[in-house]
């Protein structure tokens, strides 16, 4: 499918004229692109960021669950 549709844009580059014409073209690619999965070396290094960010969040959160409880010397009277 994308390869029929990579086929067309082919033969529609010549005749693209209009803003609106370029507009549909590239989409067109960016449809191809999503379709066959392609991702440029910047996409990968943009998400494998992300994938660093969320997991610093990640630790982050779990460090500011954490809570110190401290029971006196005058513990046992109160559990009596």
């Amino acid at each position: 499918m994308a390869d029929k549709l990579l086929a067309k844009i082919g033969e529609v580059i010549d005749i693209v004229s209009t803003t609106q014409d370029i507009r549909h073209l590239t989409s067109a690619l960016k449809d191809i692109k999503d379709i066959k999965g392609f991702k440029s070396s910047a996409d990968i290094r943009e998400q494998e960021a992300r994938i660093r960010n969320l997991e610093k969040q990640a630790e982050k959160q779990d460090e500011s669950n954490d809570v110190t409880v401290t029971i006196g010397s005058d513990a046992e009277e109160y559990s009596t």
